[in-house]
């Protein structure tokens, strides 16, 4: 009898082994760097999405079955989920996902704080932060030399000086911002002299 070859082929399942962020937290509003690892063992590519919230660094879209992005910097400004998916040769995919934990910038008044409608002190005041209040800190002026925060529904500038800050954050690393009123200006106003009269 004649025997036929018999042809097996041995199927590798595809599985998530390792997907892993560093670090598990960012600070809202402020610079920070992520760094990604993974390992799918049986996938043919892998994709990580929900990074294009976080950063506009151009990042490759596709990579193999493992691999590592490291030095990945942005401003998180709002929840921060990542997904990693697992393609393997018979289309089929796996995905598994990592939420970063935001926390926000936190201040607190040394003194009474008058707020400014502007980063200058020539801005009118408009609200005060009492001494040892905590407010959470949006944004810093291009110099970093004021600090935007919001009380009672206004958004104010103060001085870095009368905050003690957590370290949690650097003022170089708060998001700047760009839409910033105009320094007032004040010009004099002529006034009329009597003239002496003889």
């Amino acid at each position: 009898p004649t025997v036929e070859p018999l042809r097996v082929d041995v199927y590798q399942p595809m599985t998530i082994e390792s997907f892993d962020v560093t670090p598990k937290q960012l600070v809202r509003n402020v610079v920070g760097t992520l760094n990604i690892s993974w390992n799918a063992p049986g996938a043919i590519r892998t994709r990580i999405t929900g990074l294009s919230s976080f950063t506009d660094a151009p990042l490759e879209t596709e990579h193999g079955a493992s691999g590592a992005l490291s030095g990945i910097s942005g401003i998180p400004d709002g929840p921060l989920t990542l997904v990693l998916v697992a393609e393997d040769a018979a289309g089929e995919t796996l995905d598994q996902n990592i939420s970063i934990e935001l926390i926000d910038p936190i201040c607190t008044a040394r003194e009474d704080v008058s707020l400014r409608e502007g980063p200058d002190d020539r801005h009118q005041t408009i609200a005060t932060v009492p001494a040892g209040e905590a407010v959470v800190i949006d944004a810093r002026d291009a110099s970093s030399g004021w600090l935007r925060t919001k009380i009672t529904g206004m958004m104010g500038w103060a001085r870095p000086e009368a905050f003690d800050c957590d370290g949690n954050f650097a003022i170089d690393d708060l998001r700047q911002e760009a839409n910033i009123l105009p320094t007032p200006t004040f010009t004099p106003t002529a006034t009329s002299t009597p003239s002496p009269t003889l």
